[in-house]
């Protein structure tokens, strides 16, 4: 059986998904890649591997098995790409990177909640801490983005509510992508390549929002080389 092993410019690419759809059972699997290995593994010898599992769920035990399969040949495993929640949280606690993966439909659990017709991807309820959504265009939230929730988009994030979360607009580098909100106070806010971290508790300035009778809407934008936050105006 063929493993689908392919070079990229980030190194070394196992299709988990697509070996694991071609063998019966998780053990099948790992006995068809050290089988591989054990035949082809010294071409590999010393290269670093991202794992792509697609939409499979994979619990933390398997990947472990595949990563110790992979080590015991010289191979690093270093992160992984994939769509489904479970799998995700496995490769988190194990230590593996993230990175993002453009998909056309929601990443969290919370898929009854989208409108996925709409230009933009539409979510019709809060999102609660450890919650994640990930979209290709523009993210719209009806509802608050607690701390603990993460929103990923290739486009702008609108929150008609509070955003205490951590967000990332123009996450293909767009620059010209913005993030607005009723009431924004992230926890971490990018838009494509630049960086802003909510303050320290200590110099958050409070009395701000105690001055006004009520949270005002603001949106972040990159303006040269930096992120600023600026009041949206209402009574025009």
């Amino acid at each position: 059986m063929p493993i689908p092993i392919k070079g990229e410019r980030d190194g070394l690419v196992l299709a988990l998904d697509a070996l694991y759809v071609e063998t019966a059972s998780p053990d099948e699997t790992i006995a068809a890649l050290q089988a591989y290995l054990e035949q082809h593994g010294a071409f590999f010898r010393g290269g670093h591997v991202i794992l792509e599992t697609g939409e499979e769920a994979f619990d933390r035990e398997f990947l472990q098995r595949v990563i110790d399969t992979l080590h015991a040949h010289a191979l690093r495993t270093v992160a992984l790409r994939g769509h489904h929640p479970e799998t995700r949280a496995a490769a988190h606690a194990l230590g593996l990177e993230l990175p993002f993966v453009p998909t056309a439909h929601p990443t969290d659990t919370m898929a009854s909640a989208v409108d996925e017709g709409a230009p933009a991807l539409i979510v019709r309820r809060t999102l609660r801490s450890g919650q994640r959504v990930e979209y290709e265009g523009s993210v719209v939230v009806w509802g608050d983005v607690n701390a603990g929730a993460e929103i990923i988009a290739g486009g702008d994030i609108f929150v008609w509510g509070a955003l205490r979360g951590v967000v990332h607009a123009g996450a293909f580098g767009d620059e010209t992508a913005v993030v607005a909100a009723l009431r924004l106070e992230p926890t971490q806010l990018r838009i494509g390549g630049l960086i802003a971290r909510a303050p320290d508790e200590h110099q958050r300035p409070r009395w701000r929002f105690w001055k006004r009778q009520r949270p005002q809407p603001e949106i972040a934008r990159a303006v040269d080389g930096m992120i600023v936050v600026e009041a949206v105006r209402m009574d025009r």
